[in-house]
């Protein structure tokens, strides 16, 4: 799809039976929004990867009720960045808003970077 449109994107979905999709948070929200009948049409979706924001808890947890049953939202840092570094593997899932664990032999630096504002670097 060259820009996102509802109905093209419901369509594709039950057409092509699409189990698993990148998205991000704005769309989660507007799934909460759909009518009963394109909700019906979110059911074939067991994996969604979520970037680009933080999902709440809450929000990513009654997402995923519009799922198949057992589907995942796993959110992660960045979409093609890094987004495989840090994720939940199946079938490992996650309801508190986590962006995972690190795959082995990863590393992480965590850095405070409003210390480095204020610090002028």
């Amino acid at each position: 799809m060259p820009r996102f449109d509802k109905r093209e994107y419901l369509s594709l979905l039950h057409q092509y039976h699409v189990t698993e999709t990148a998205i991000v948070p704005p769309l989660v929200l507007a799934f909460l929004s759909y009518n009963v009948e394109e909700k019906l049409l979110l059911r074939t979706l067991k994996l969604a990867w979520c970037a680009g924001a933080p999902l709440d808890p809450s929000t990513q947890n009654r997402a995923c009720q519009l799922f198949a049953t057992g589907a995942r939202i796993v959110q992660v840092w960045g979409m093609t960045e890094c987004g495989w570094i840090s994720t939940f593997r199946y079938p490992e899932s996650d309801s508190t808003g986590s962006v995972g664990r690190l795959l082995p032999g990863s590393e992480v630096k965590y850095v405070n970077l409003y210390i480095y504002v204020l610090d002028g670097y």
